[in-house]
């Protein structure tokens, strides 16, 4: 890979400093790319070039978001103004197609461009505690598959190792967030980026002062029927509501693995909501959700709707739900039969700020269709 020769130095006038720094998995073995990805290389000019001083990054209500390798101001449909890019220090920049579809999110339009292969980013920003939302989506078609784009950041001392887009989404052209709390000291919000394989890159930024995080954060609790319960259908690219009313977000959370939707028409036995077992997520690593400290009462949502695995034994798998293990799970036996729903119900305490769930296969690849955390009362 060539080295970059370009470098943007962007400095905003606002109350303090804003700075970033840089320095799918295939489920099947058989279906696995052996061929190395194309390298999306910075084309450097043919002389240095130092950008003009950006203009203030503009914060509404204390919140600051830029939108990366944007030249215009982005609405999205919540009616938040991002602010075109500005604030990088080295690297290139990318805008695709409008038309290009991104699964996971009602604003295809904020990861349609990109910053690629950047040394730093800054902007100033007041002290005090926030929480940072970095916004990721694998659209480069010279990514085909897990292990082809990895790189580490720093964000504020948090730091992330060998991150790789395409697995964290799920596949390419799939909306990731990673969400940080941070604390601002010393009037700079900063991000060191490393490359490990191919280029880092990101698609948007957001720092949300901690007073206003629980407004401005994932919709979960607004969309909940239930205050401070979190449903998440896994696979899919929409919400849906169920029988009773209760709204499901659309696939977030999940690290590694790929997804399925069924058909509408599929007929699944033993629910009112056949539509919540017609997509999964299936060979992933974790899931994980950020939620306040408390106890809870987890409901993991199955059904076993490959046509591939017709009787038990066919799909085994282990898992383990804030540190209940529950080990040679088979769908299959435990719904007794194909396109059945089962839910497995787990009492759990969150202790750290994250509810997680990890899986690890035996035969097949672990699978499943739906989450439900509810606190309890």
């Amino acid at each position: 890979m060539r080295k970059i020769l370009t470098q943007i130095l962007c400095v905003c006038a606002t109350a303090g400093l804003f700075t970033f720094v840089t320095g799918c998995q295939t489920n099947n073995p058989g279906s696995a790319q052996s061929a190395p990805a194309a390298v999306q290389t910075a084309t450097p000019p043919a002389m240095a070039v130092q950008t003009p001083a950006a203009p203030a990054v503009t914060a509404v209500d204390g919140v600051i978001r830029i939108k990366a390798g944007s030249s215009e101001p982005f609405k999205d449909s919540s009616g938040n103004v991002w602010q075109a890019e500005q604030g990088f220090e080295g690297g290139d920049v990318a805008a695709h197609d409008s038309s290009l579809a991104i699964a996971n999110t009602k604003d295809p339009g904020l990861f349609q461009s990109e910053h690629y292969s950047m040394d730093s980013f800054s902007c100033a920003a007041p002290n005090g505690k926030y929480m940072a939302r970095l916004y990721f989506a694998e659209t480069y078609d010279g990514i085909t598959g897990p292990g082809q784009r990895v790189f580490s950041f720093n964000v504020q001392g948090h730091e992330f190792k060998d991150f790789d887009v395409l697995v964290k989404a799920g596949g390419p052209k799939r909306a990731y967030v990673e969400t940080v709390p941070v604390e601002v000291t010393d009037g700079k919000f900063k991000i060191t980026f490393t490359s490990n394989v191919e280029n880092p890159q990101i698609n948007a930024i957001e720092l949300i002062p901690a007073a206003l995080a629980a407004a401005v954060q994932a919709p979960a609790a607004a969309a909940a029927a239930t205050p401070g319960v979190i449903r998440i259908k896994a696979g899919s690219s929409e919400p849906f509501k169920d029988s009773s009313g209760n709204v499901w977000l659309a696939e977030q959370g999940f690290d590694g693995g790929d997804v399925i939707e069924r058909d509408a028409s599929l007929e699944i036995a033993n629910t009112k909501d056949a539509g919540l077992y017609r997509s999964e997520h299936y060979g992933m690593n974790s899931f994980s959700y950020s939620v306040p400290n408390g106890k809870y009462t987890a409901k993991l949502h199955f059904a076993e709707t490959f046509e591939g695995i017709t009787g038990p034994g066919q799909r085994v798998f282990s898992f383990n739900v804030q540190g209940h293990d529950f080990k040679d799970f088979d769908v299959y036996v435990k719904a007794g039969g194909s396109n059945k729903a089962y839910i497995e119900t787990v009492p759990v305490e969150v202790t750290n700020g994250k509810f997680t769930i990890t899986f690890t296969s035996n035969i097949e690849n672990p699978e499943i269709n739906a989450i439900e955390l509810v606190p309890q009362s």
